[in-house]
């Protein structure tokens, strides 16, 4: 594999605006690199761009549901950024509630943002990440991709798929100048949990309950 220097190249990150992708940009920012950060969040994302003024840093509001907008959102970053060494996957929403609580529809909304979004995104962006000299790609898991608990299905299923995905795609991109890696990081106090979704089956009062034993 060819040296990865992010200097004065362009790391993308996907759910920039608040937690640890916003964090991420804010360590690279200093060191030279140019950022191209995504979320749904406009007004968190402009804030993190004000914060960070002095870096070359575009904004980008979109819906990682939808595939048509996020393909569209890969070409407006390249056409703007030439050169794209580093993805880094963050986006992610949380969903609490046993499978008896769960509808079809709210396991698929969290799918849909965890997994789906991860894919639509690397493969939009992959042809420009393999025009670079070297090119890394990060998909943020979790450690509910390695043990799964109860009242997290929907999370473990989305995560565990973005596992077998990054596994899978570093296999294909092996002789390539691009690289693939996954991190599953443990209790991070993000505020994942408090700002996710639970079943509209569980009491909001047992809800919020739950939700804040788990983001202490």
């Amino acid at each position: 594999m060819k040296h990865l220097d992010l200097v004065g190249s362009t790391t993308v990150i996907t759910g920039a605006a608040n937690g640890m992708g916003a964090e991420i940009a804010r360590l690279l920012a200093p060191r030279g690199v140019h950022l191209a950060l995504l979320d749904h969040d406009r007004a968190a994302l402009d804030a993190l761009a004000t914060e960070l003024a002095g870096t070359t840093v575009t904004t980008h509001v979109v819906d990682l549901r939808d595939d048509d907008a996020v393909f569209a959102t890969a070409a407006q970053i390249t056409a703007v950024h030439p050169r794209i060494t580093a993805l880094i996957t963050c986006a992610g929403s949380s969903m609490l509630g046993d499978l008896d609580q769960l509808t079809m529809e709210e396991m698929r909304w969290l799918t849909d943002v965890n997994l789906w979004g991860t894919v639509s995104i690397t493969k939009a962006l992959l042809p420009s990440l393999r025009a670079a000299p070297a090119a890394h790609i990060t998909h943020l898991a979790s450690v509910y991709a390695l043990a799964a608990p109860a009242g997290r299905i929907p999370y473990a299923l989305g995560k565990f798929a973005v596992r077998g995905f990054s596994e899978a795609l570093r296999h294909e991109l092996e002789g390539t100048t691009v690289s693939v890696g996954a991190v599953y990081p443990a209790g991070v106090r993000t505020g994942i949990i408090l700002h996710g979704r639970y079943a509209a089956a569980i009491d909001p009062a047992v809800a919020a309950r739950a939700a804040a034993a788990q983001a202490a």
